[in-house]
């Protein structure tokens, strides 16, 4: 199995800047991702096509993918539950895997609240696992109720 190699900097902020005004810092030894809401409350988005409508308080992921991975076979999960409706974008002229984290109440403790990312990319590649921390949430928006 090849092993996929990155490095600082490489897992960014969805560019919708989905999760409202982040910091996000991705440093490659150990593959930990922080993503710093510095005392915000992460906004709500509605989920797109969704009836009655819903949605939740996204932080958007986006990272690399590694060559020649045909995107139909990969795998994904965060904490254990399967990711659905993978996502794939050229942004900067790479190819790139775009995740949406939603952040639940239940999931911030103190202001902070963990996540682990498990890739599976397929095409002769090994899992890839991203710790995610997200730190300094001063809560979650709620929706705004209709008229």
């Amino acid at each position: 199995m090849i092993k996929v190699v990155r490095v600082d900097g490489e897992v960014i902020q969805d560019p919708g800047g989905i999760g409202g005004d982040l910091d996000f810092n991705f440093v490659a030894e150990g593959k930990v991702l922080t993503i710093d809401a510095k005392g915000a409350k992460l906004p709500y988005y509605e989920q797109a096509g969704s009836y009655p409508p819903q949605g939740a308080n996204w932080v958007g992921v986006a990272i690399p993918v590694p060559l020649d991975v045909d995107t139909t076979g990969v795998y994904a999960e965060i904490n254990g539950k399967p990711c659905s409706n993978l996502y794939f974008d050229t942004v900067d002229g790479k190819l790139k895997y775009i995740e949406y984290i939603s952040v639940e109440t239940g999931d911030l403790q103190d202001g902070k609240a963990s996540y682990t990312w498990v890739i599976r990319w397929g095409s002769g590649y090994g899992s890839e696992t991203i710790n995610i921390e997200l730190i300094n949430v001063d809560g979650l928006a709620s929706p705004v109720p209709e008229a």
